[in-house]
């Protein structure tokens, strides 16, 4: 008898043969089983697990949750003969009462869940045959409900057995205690960082609040969220109107910036929002003709300080030849 019979035994108060000490007994294993918790292993399982664990620690007896399971196949081998079952189909249904759920418990004793599911697949395909041809005809629907009953008892035995594995596979996957450690302290500094860069940005709004700053009513229209000057825009040269004027003399009509960003404008379409004139990225004169789309070059922000795109609000029209480029 193994430590874990003797502890059921204990725990179940169950009647024994030798004056009330824990030694063997006539009940079969089969009778006795644990009550198999909805949510998770019970303080039995627990407690079994404790025991087995003392003697056999790398064993699946030593996780509570191999007790738990193996209560669990118990229960989904408990199940009422249906009702509508003619003679010879009942013969069959009870025949894995009688012959294969006594084995059950008996392969739990010593098997693994997978290996149990795999047998109980091979009986019923062992049955399925006979009911498929290999039996005389009046012996095959007696064996085609003991092969129905294998089959879903091999897949009740197989989703227990699929708990396992996944719980293999998340123990696997989840962090030793040295890389826990060490996320925590990759966390903690992160967070040290963190809070100082935070400080040193509102000491550097403050310092920045504190200087004043030149107020144009361009950069107060675009604080509030409002566009450029929509209605002056809207005079400016249609797109296509200098597409014959050498590119010197072509009047510029609107100048926006911000860091090294500029675009000096020379046409524009209100229907679409695109203005057409010259652009430069790079801080110095070297740029390229091409088109802008406004809405879009409202919103922008440029470099790493975020500053949003301006109108220069004195500009006056005046040629691209003597437009400031440096």
């Amino acid at each position: 008898m193994t430590s874990s019979t003797i502890l059921r035994k204990q725990q179940t108060g169950e009647p024994t043969n030798n004056g009330g000490h824990f030694g063997t007994h006539t009940r079969p294993a089969a009778e006795v089983t644990l009550p198999a918790a909805g949510d998770g292993p019970s303080p039995r399982h627990v407690a079994l697990a404790a025991e087995h664990g003392a003697y056999f620690p790398d064993s699946p007896g030593a996780n509570p949750k191999h007790w738990w399971r193996v209560d669990r196949v118990k229960a989904a081998l408990t199940d009422e003969e249906p009702d509508g079952l003619s003679y010879t189909e009942a013969f069959g249904w009870r025949s894995v009462n009688q012959n294969i759920i006594p084995m059950v418990h008996e392969w739990l004793q010593k098997e693994q869940l997978p290996w149990i599911a795999d047998e109980l697949d091979r009986q019923e395909q062992a049955s399925r045959d006979q009911a498929n041809g290999h039996a005389p005809a009046a012996q095959r629907p007696s064996w085609r409900a003991r092969a129905d009953r294998l089959r879903q008892l091999a897949d009740r035995v197989r989703a227990i057995s699929d708990e396992m594995f996944d719980d293999a596979r998340a123990s696997a996957l989840a962090p030793t205690m040295e890389e826990s450690i060490a996320e925590q302290r990759r966390a903690a500094t992160q967070q040290v960082l963190a809070d100082r860069a935070r400080r040193e940005a509102a000491a550097a709004a403050g310092r920045a609040a504190a200087k004043k700053a030149p107020v144009f009513d361009e950069v107060n229209r675009r604080r509030r969220g409002q566009k450029f000057f929509t209605a002056e825009m809207k005079r400016w040269p249609k797109i296509g109107t200098h597409q014959n004027t050498p590119l010197d003399e072509i009047p510029i009509v609107g100048h926006y910036f911000a860091g090294p960003f500029d675009f000096w404008a020379a046409e524009y379409d209100p229907h679409t929002g695109e203005a057409w004139g010259f652009t430069r990225i790079d801080g110095h004169g070297d740029g390229e003709w091409g088109h802008q789309q406004m809405p879009a070059l409202e919103q922008r922000l440029i470099g790493p300080l975020h500053q949003p795109i301006e109108r220069e609000t004195v500009w006056s029209k005046r040629p691209f030849g003597t437009v400031e480029r440096y």
